[in-house]
C-alpha cells in the first residue's frame, strides 16, 4: 500500500461519484474506474464541426446555425445521464473537485496551448459571485495557476432574469443569443491571434458560435471552441 492509499484509508476519502477507496494519486477524490468513464475514447463518425454524432452521413445539428464562426471543436464526453449527474453535482450540489478534474483533463488531452489566450463564456458578476468555485472563471483561475494565459470579460453577458438559454428550444436559442452577449466598444479590434473559448455544455452552438463571432470582432484570427460535455440533438426541438 503506497503513501496516497494509507492515508486515504486513514481518512476515508472517497471518490466522489461513486463511493470508492480505490482512489488516484493525482486526483484524491475520483476513483479509476470513474476517471475512465471521463477518459474513454467518444465514438466514432462525428460531426467534423461541431463533433455531433453522424445520422446517415448528415449532421443533425450544425446546419442550423446560420454561420460558424469557431474555427475548431473539442469536448470531453456526450452529455449522457451519467455526465448529466456530474453537471448537476457541480452547479446544483457545489462540488467544486469537478473544476479540477475538468483541469486535470483539459490538460492530459493536450489542447490547450501557453502561447494562446483561454478565457471563458462571461457569466455576470453576481451570477459568478453565486456560484463561486463550482463557476467557468474557477476554472480558468485553476488554469492561470498551471501557466495558462487567460483573460476574463473580453466580451460581456447582459445582466436580465428573463434569458435562461438552457430552457429554451434550440430555434429560440440562436434566434436570442444576441439579446445575451455583447462586445464593449473599447474591445472592438483590440486583439490578435489565436484564443481557445471554454464552456461547459455545447448544446445548440449558439452561445459558443456567438461568442465566437464576438471574438473575431475583438480581433482574433483564430478561435478554438471547448466544452466539457456535448449534448445530443433533440428532435423535437425542431420547430
Amino acid at each position: 500500500m503506497n503513501e496516497r492509499s494509507i492515508i486515504n484509508t486513514l481518512l476515508d476519502n472517497r471518490c466522489i461519484f461513486c463511493n470508492s477507496k480505490d482512489l488516484l494519486s493525482q486526483l484524491p477524490f475520483i476513483c479509476n474506474d470513474c476517471i475512465q468513464i471521463f477518459e474513454q475514447k467518444v465514438r466514432e463518425h462525428l460531426c467534423q464541426i461541431c463533433g455531433h454524432p453522424l445520422n446517415n452521413g448528415q449532421c443533425p445539428s450544425c446546419t442550423h446555425l446560420p454561420e460558424i464562426n469557431f474555427d475548431s471543436f473539442h469536448y470531453i464526453q456526450i452529455y449522457n445521464d451519467f455526465f448529466k449527474k456530474v453537471a448537476y453535482m457541480w452547479k446544483k450540489e457545489q462540488q467544486h473537485l469537478i473544476n479540477h478534474l475538468f483541469v486535470y483533463l483539459l490538460i492530459n488531452k493536450h489542447w490547450l496551448d501557453k502561447n494562446r489566450i483561454i478565457t471563458i463564456v462571461p457569466d455576470t458578476k453576481f451570477q459568478s459571485f453565486k456560484k463561486g468555485r463550482c463557476s467557468l472563471g474557477y476554472t480558468l483561475k485553476l488554469l492561470q495557476k498551471q501557466g495558462y494565459h487567460i483573460k476574463q470579460q473580453i466580451y460581456k453577458r447582459k445582466w436580465s432574469i428573463l434569458h435562461h438559454q438552457k430552457l429554451k428550444k434550440q430555434k429560440n436559442r440562436i434566434d436570442e443569443i444576441e439579446k445575451i452577449y455583447y462586445l464593449p466598444k473599447e474591445n472592438i479590434n483590440k486583439y490578435s491571434g489565436k484564443i481557445t473559448l471554454i464552456d461547459d455544455v455545447y448544446t445548440s452552438g449558439a452561445t459558443a458560435n456567438y461568442g465566437a463571432k464576438l471574438l473575431k470582432l475583438a480581433g482574433f484570427q483564430d478561435v478554438e471552441v471547448i466544452t466539457f460535455f456535448r449534448a445530443i440533438y433533440d428532435y423535437s426541438d425542431k420547430k
